[in-house]
């Protein structure tokens, strides 16, 4: 029984941050326009949000509770990147600035990522040391 329930919580969470990130989307394009600037603003806000739940220890609850569940956009990321290199190649004809364009996403994500990790495990540090 455990196992049909951590699977009913794995689709609950993943729509759950499927519907965050869409919601991070949406607000970004209202703002700026659609563009791969809404995109990648809305990954960032997803990171932002999930290192928010690292930080106050609600992630691995999260995780504990429902498995894959919890890490389901990041599959969504490779759909993204080739999105990204299929608009890009439509609009310019050429494989090498689609190229261009996807591989740039795919290092600007993993740049704010690791920063964010940065961030969070100083903070954690920090907590765990008693300044917190």
């Amino acid at each position: 029984m455990k196992t049909f329930r951590t699977l009913v919580l794995a689709f609950v969470f993943g729509g759950l941050t499927a519907v965050v990130t869409q919601g991070f989307f949406t607000l970004w394009v209202s703002l700026i326009g659609p563009s791969i600037y809404a995109t990648l603003l809305a990954l960032i806000c997803l990171g932002v949000a999930g290192a928010l739940l690292i930080i106050l220890g609600i992630f691995p609850k999260l995780e504990e509770l429902s498995g894959f569940g919890v890490g389901f956009s990041f599959g969504g990321f490779a759909a993204a990147v080739a999105g990204i290199y299929a608009g890009t190649k439509s609009k310019t004809g050429s494989d090498s600035e689609a190229l261009k364009a996807a591989v740039g996403v795919v290092i600007f994500v993993i740049g704010t990522g690791v920063v964010l990790s940065f961030i969070v495990a100083a903070i954690s540090l920090f907590a765990k040391k008693g300044g917190l």
